[in-house]
This record gives structure tokens, sequence and C-alpha cells, in this order.
């Protein structure tokens, strides 16, 4: 259910898997003068579902919500309420054992992934307070990749 604020809200910034990562830079260096020099780098968040708190992952999906003009008021509020006990609730059953996690936003639930995706832009974007217009006049191409395991 995120996903339908994550889409528009981050867009642009996801790379769907190694394939996708392959096409979008043969297709950057189609477009990029053979004497223009440019650098590839990656980030890599450890432990990325576990360092995100529900109630952090539930102020950036406060703030996607916030952004959304294609959902009524009433779908937003609906989302958020489920989303938040889904998020507070999960458990997950190993060897006939029942366990609940102790931190952050569960791993391998099927809302996480949106959670990390509109959190992690979130923080970026607003809580760093890094203006959108100057990261992107400085940086030509970004796009993150979260792990859907």
């Amino acid at each position: 259910a995120p996903s339908v604020c994550s889409r528009e809200y981050c867009k642009n910034e996801f790379l769907l898997d190694t394939p996708d990562l392959i096409q979008q830079l043969e297709a950057l260096n189609r477009e990029v003068d053979p004497n223009e020099k440019f650098l590839l780098f990656t980030l890599d968040v450890v432990a990325l579902y576990p360092s995100i708190s529900v109630d952090m992952a539930l102020k950036a999906m406060d703030h996607a919500f916030s952004r959304d003009s294609n959902h009524d008021e009433k779908t937003r509020v609906a989302v958020r309420e489920l989303s938040e006990v889904i998020l507070k609730e999960s458990f997950v059953v190993f060897e006939d054992r029942v366990y609940k996690g102790k931190m952050g936003i569960p791993t391998g639930n099927f809302i996480s992934r949106q959670c990390a995706d509109f959190t992690m832009h979130w923080l970026l974007f607003v809580m760093l307070k890094i203006s959108e217009w100057d990261f992107w006049k400085r940086v030509a191409e970004w796009k993150r990749f979260i792990d859907p395991r």
C-alpha cells in the first residue's frame, strides 16, 4: 500500500535489479561525451531495515502522504493506520517458534521495501535538509536499489 505514494514520491531513484543497472549504465555511456570524466560510486546502508525505526518509517510515510494528491484523505489515513499495525505487529515463525522483531522495520515484510524507499528519500532531502535542486545539479545520476530479501 505505501508503494502507492512511493512511486511518485521518490520517482527516478530506483534500480530494479542488476540487468536494469547495466541497461542504465549503457544508456548513460551513450549520453556522455567520451572526453568527459565522470565517477561511479556506490553507498550501502548496513542493516537497513533494522536501522529504520517504525516511528521513523511512519514519519517518512506521513511526509510522503502530505505530498500525495492522487488519493483522498480517507484512503491515506487507512493505508497509514494499516501500515502502522503491520510494522508494529509483524512476527516470524522459525522452527516452530514465534519471534517478534526488536529493532526496526520487519525484514522480508511485504511493505518494508516501500517503507525503506521513502524513508531514505525523507532522510536525505527532508531531515538532512539537502536541497533537491542542489543535489540533482551536482549528481548526474542517482539510483537506489533495496534488496527485497
